[in-house]
């Protein structure tokens, strides 16, 4: 069905009914369809913008009581029909009443006695601008509901709560930096004794990186029979976002993290393919997880990944996080730097995983000059003490 142009209202507001009929007249005659509304007052006038909602108002200055540059000031200070032109007209034609109208927001000025030429052309203008405003603002809230649905797919990719083992303290913190990001994890629980844990950081943001982050869990879910295999699961994402890029978006890559924790023999495998290297804390020593780091995947076929482990002492701790945690800038020129960060984990070895988190929080927003500028994704696991 053709949608039918339309409507404007314009909203002529003069105490005086001479003048009111002949800007109706005026307007009538320049055959445009206009839908007009006319008050005698100021107070009548806001009245009728609340009501009516205009699309231009036609302003007599010179007005009892409330007076137009009162009226032009009450419409361009509410939130609701700030964008809402103004055309003041004014028998007087000094500099000191134009001045005062630019600052009460006026949009445009008419010089009673109204030329009609002059008339139509100010009005064709600003309902054009009108036009374009409203066109702007729908599609800024067409881009919300999208974003707030593009959202709500995201968080519904994400695990709901965090594995419950009787072994292992595990929090999550998650936040991207807009309403949607590119951070993406994931609990794998092979069985009884084995946890995958996969963490990702997909290029880029926004409504690109969710439908990316979609594409992602479905590749996991595809490759299930490989969870228990590091290697051969990154290897198989790899290749097969590779494929998904080269038709989509050659310049995307992820950098990814899966390790899988191996509670009856405490032991941790690990692969990574791009990304910040964990730590594992322990009371005698802290180490690097798989710092033979390779290239993210999405971008060769042809990588060889490692596959390192490592063992999980009584009351260890794991942390894995994106590099929204340390590329953060901390002053002029210097960012915190993830050395930083792994001395400030270790300043905290000895604190509970959500602890951990809500320190490592605190830290960043005392020493952080700005708000966050990616997403961030941080992974806290403690092996507990052993039951007496």
């Amino acid at each position: 069905m053709k949608k039918l142009p339309k409507k404007n209202k314009i909203l002529i507001v003069d105490d005086d009914t001479m003048n009111l009929s002949l800007l109706e007249a005026f307007l009538t005659a320049a055959n445009e369809n206009y839908e007009l509304i006319s008050a005698v007052n100021g107070s009548q006038a806001l009245e009728k913008v609340s009501k009516h909602r205009p699309d231009l108002v036609l302003l007599d200055i010179m007005m009892p009581e409330i007076n137009g540059f009162d009226v032009c000031a009450t419409i361009k200070n509410n939130p609701e029909t700030r964008f809402l032109p103004v055309i003041l007209i004014t028998a007087l034609n000094d500099k000191e009443n134009k001045i005062k109208g630019i600052e009460v927001g006026a949009d445009d000025f008419l010089t009673k006695p109204v030329d009609r030429i002059e008339l139509i052309t100010r009005v064709k203008s600003l309902l054009l601008t009108k036009s374009l405003y409203d066109d702007l603002e729908n599609h800024f809230k067409l881009l919300k509901e999208e974003l707030a649905m593009a959202k709500y797919l995201q968080e519904s990719l994400l695990p709901q709560s965090v594995p419950d083992m009787a072994s292992l303290d595990i929090a999550v913190f998650y936040e991207p930096s807009i309403e949607i990001g590119g951070d993406f994890y994931y609990f794998m629980e092979i069985d009884e004794h084995n946890l995958g844990i996969f963490m990702a950081d997909i290029s880029g943001h926004g409504v690109s990186a969710a439908m990316k982050s979609m594409v992602l869990k479905d590749r996991l879910f595809q490759n299930k029979h490989l969870w228990n295999s590091p290697k051969g699961l990154i290897k198989s994402l790899n290749y097969g976002l590779m494929d998904f890029f080269s038709l989509t978006d050659s310049d995307s890559f992820i950098t990814a993290l899966y390790l899988i924790i191996d509670t009856k023999n405490w032991k941790i495998r690990i692969v990574n393919g791009g990304h910040p290297e964990p730590i594992l804390q322990s009371d005698s020593a802290s180490h690097i997880l798989n710092k033979t780091t390779t290239l993210p995947i999405g971008i060769f076929k042809d990588i060889h990944y490692e596959e390192a482990v490592a063992s999980f002492p009584v009351g260890g701790k794991l942390s894995m996080f994106t590099d929204g945690f340390f590329e953060i800038n901390i002053a002029r020129d210097q960012q915190l730097s993830i050395e930083k960060l792994y001395a400030k984990l270790e300043e905290l070895k000895d604190l509970s995983a959500n602890d951990t988190i809500n320190s490592i929080i605190k830290y960043i927003e005392a020493v952080s000059q700005e708000a966050p500028s990616d997403d961030r994704n941080l992974i806290v696991i403690k092996r507990k003490q052993k039951l007496r």
